[in-house]
């Protein structure tokens, strides 16, 4: 049963009917209403080819005089379950099963059919599937009742079935009670952080089983990424989840009624939030108010309507709803006539002026001339801009503009007549129809009354171009690291139906645009790159040709783990204690996200060793209180919030075995020897003679005739070196020097010739 319930504060009863997906809805021997507008199903009908049930019901409320409500949303299903079901192997799959749904009679034994087992009990159920081999192997639906504390989740009611599966059993004692049904993450004895900083666990976190996360009383805060880190002696390893907080739509400005004049410009305000943001829609006695020029929606929220008339006058309602819910909300609008008007303004200027026995007294003088130099600035399907000048003769009195033109529908030969009010000298006409005659004609008036003629053209409108009208709702959603899922709904006008449509994607700030033919109204993109963003927009096509398009919608990918280590990584001898580690970000295009950190990894040839995790911001690090004289293998892997990436190549550096005096430059290099080649040359040296200075590396220098034309910085522990890319039968300088932290100490030259 669905409840309906509408109060009228005149007294007068309202007359209730339901809509099924926006529909009337025909009632019959098994769907009636009550008396009270409640709308009862006696019997269900749900078949694999006829769902006759299914759909959102809606109640509406009609006053006559007064206008018509529609009701938020209901939605109702019919739950089932499939006889083949696919999925990725060893997959856990959740259905969730609401309590309004409707279980049919027959589900037991489909059920049985496909290896699933019900049982029943509690405000809904939970369906836990283990997958294996592509099929529905194992499942179980359980009860789910609310108000359950942590005490039911005991070890005696939880049971450890496959590898990596824990699943509740009912209690025996209470078979209506279920423990350890609420929503957890597998994940192995860890602490659970949401990234980059760790979060402690508080009165509303708490850890489940062998190390799922429970969360209690969740609040709107609680979205974002949670890390699963898992260490031992040798590394770790992070596992990411991301957790979406749904918040049914709230109302922050609710319409208001509201009185206005004719031709005034009238605002009803409406303002909700939600969780993701709530779509809203403007109703007028039930019906949904389309955007146009006339009923403007301004930033999607509150409803403009330009130049009342008075058939605007009516019930409106904005409905917000998102994935969550929906909520609703009324004002009436009325519409009244200017103070002292006696007559409608139309019947003063069907065809002439009023004769002058009908006019305020005046003299002829005082009344003015037609406007003049009446022209058609833009003639366009649905709209015209007209343009004049002042009367030659103005009158005596101000002149205030009235444009007037009479609407003649020449397929039903009707005669209608719209006036519009103006002291401009120009008037935008909208709402008119493509290919269809109009009449119009400028009057001025001043205080003594109108001009004795007007000011008159006729204008064609041309016909419109049969083409479909723009797609509406078009949504992109995030799917995974490489796939966005693109919905949206048909235009509103499709002239003689859509044939397909044209889906243009790019990459933002790339070149070019790819084009997808869709014939449905959702597309799944794939092999998308990581963490970059895309725009995309939607055409609809009919057998006239391609239509407007939608707005740019524009997402970006999730971030995956980099898929490259970090690069130019170097290892510095700093102290007898102490390494310095320096390196670069991977590739841009490879660190797949923002990256939120570094995980340095050293140890001592053979060792267990140790990690440090740094910042993302980081290009150097010391590793210090290592021991003195020992060899250590370092390498480091790149973090964003999504995990690690791939290591680097295990490294060495060696700390000093004593402290070296770094107050002075170095001495000069003991020993320098050439060996030329015909093309390179190699060079190989001894340190100084003075071991107690610190070196930091050395510089070789070389050039034809002259030293030092070309400069290459080398390893303090390197003795050769091989200078390539040389001129053959040329004589060549060679020069090299050490240098620390304090400066660069004395050359040593050799002279040589290449051959």
């Amino acid at each position: 049963m669905l409840d309906c319930s509408l109060q009228n504060a005149n007294g007068a009863s309202p007359q209730i009917e339901w809509l099924r997906e926006g529909a009337a809805l025909n009632l019959d021997n098994r769907r009636f209403m009550f008396a009270n507008g409640s709308l009862y199903l006696e019997q269900v009908e749900h078949s694999k080819t006829n769902r006759p049930d299914e759909g959102f019901y809606q109640c509406s409320g009609k006053v006559d005089g007064l206008g018509t409500l529609v009701s938020r949303k209901a939605r109702f299903d019919v739950a089932y379950a499939a006889s083949r079901f696919n999925a990725p192997i060893s997959e856990i799959v959740i259905f969730l099963f609401p309590s309004f749904f409707y279980v049919p009679a027959d589900l037991s034994s489909f059920i049985i059919e496909a290896s699933v087992k019900l049982v029943p009990g509690g405000e809904g159920g939970m369906l836990h599937s283990r997958i294996k081999n592509n099929r529905l192997h194992h499942s179980q639906l359980y009860c789910i009742q609310r108000g359950l504390t942590p005490e039911h989740c005991s070890p005696s009611n939880c049971t450890r079935r496959r590898r990596g599966f824990i699943w509740a059993k009912p209690s025996r004692r209470n078979p209506g009670t279920c423990g350890c049904t609420w929503a957890t993450w597998p994940c192995c004895p860890a602490a659970w952080t949401p990234p980059p900083a760790p979060r402690e666990l508080g009165t509303r976190l708490s850890t489940v089983g062998s190390g799922s996360l429970r969360i209690d009383s969740l609040q709107l805060e609680d979205a974002g990424l949670y890390t699963c880190r898992a260490t031992n002696q040798d590394d770790s390893i992070d596992a990411v989840a991301t957790l979406t907080v749904h918040v049914p739509p709230r109302f922050l400005a609710r319409p208001k009624n509201l009185a206005a004049q004719v031709n005034m410009d009238a605002e009803l305000e409406c303002d909700v939030a939600g969780v993701p943001k709530p779509t809203i829609t403007w109703m007028k006695n039930g019906d949904v108010v389309i955007s146009s020029d006339y009923f403007q929606i301004i930033e999607g929220r509150n409803l403009r309507i330009l130049g009342l008339v008075n058939t605007d006058a009516g019930m409106y309602q904005c409905m917000a709803e998102n994935i969550v819910g929906s909520v609703q909300a009324s004002a009436q609008l009325i519409v009244t006539q200017p103070a002292g008007s006696t007559h409608s303004v139309h019947s003063l200027w069907l065809t002439t002026p009023p004769s002058p026995e009908h006019q305020a007294p005046s003299v002829s003088h005082d009344l003015p001339s037609e406007p003049t130099y009446l022209v058609a600035v833009i003639i366009q399907e649905r709209f015209v801009t007209l343009s004049w000048q002042p009367p030659n003769h103005p009158g005596t009195s101000e002149v205030t503009w009235r444009p007037i033109f009479f609407l003649l529908i020449i397929i039903s030969s009707i005669l209608s007549e719209r006036t519009l009010n103006t002291s401009a000298l120009e008037a935008n006409v909208q709402h008119l129809k493509p290919g269809t005659q109009y009449d119009f004609r400028v009057l001025g008036y001043n205080r003594a009354g109108p001009s004795s003629s007007a000011a008159a053209m006729t204008i064609h409108t041309p016909e419109e171009v049969d083409v479909p009208g723009e797609p509406t709702d078009l949504e992109a959603t995030v799917l995974s690291q490489n796939s966005i899922k693109l919905d949206w709904s048909p235009p509103a006008d499709s002239h003689g139906g859509i044939i397909n449509y044209k889906l243009f994607y790019y990459e933002v700030g790339a070149d070019g645009e790819h084009e997808v033919d869709v014939v449905e109204t959702e597309y799944v993109l794939e092999k998308l790159e990581e963490y970059h963003q895309y725009s995309f927009r939607v055409v609809a096509c009919n057998r006239n040709g391609a239509g407007t398009s939608t707005p740019e919608a524009m997402v970006r990918t999730f971030s995956d783990k980099p898929s490259e280590p970090p690069q130019n990584v170097t290892i510095e001898t700093s102290s007898s204690t102490s390494l310095v580690l320096r390196w670069e970000p991977p590739p841009e295009e490879d660190q797949n996200g923002r990256i939120t950190g570094y995980k340095i990894r050293y140890k001592k040839r053979g060792e267990q060793g140790s990690s440090v995790t740094t910042d993302g911001n980081r290009r150097m690090y010391a590793l210090t209180e290592l021991s003195r004289g020992v060899e250590y293998q370092l390498r480091i892997q790149a973090l964003t919030v999504n995990g690690t990436g791939p290591a680097t190549d295990w490294l060495s550096g060696e700390t000093y075995m004593h402290d070296l005096d770094e107050t002075s430059v170095p001495g000069q290099p003991s020993s320098l020897q050439v060996r030329p080649m015909t093309n390179s040359i190699v060079v190989s040296w001894t340190p100084p003679v003075e071991q107690d200075i610190l070196i930091r590396g050395y510089i070789l220098g070389y050039g034809i005739g002259v030293p030092d034309i070309y400069k290459q910085v080398l390893d303090p522990k390197q003795r050769y070196h091989t200078i390539k890319n040389l001129k053959p039968s040329s004589q060549y300088v060679i020069s090299l020097r050490a240098f620390n932290n304090i400066g660069e100490g004395r050359q040593i030259y050799e002279t040589t010739f290449t051959r």
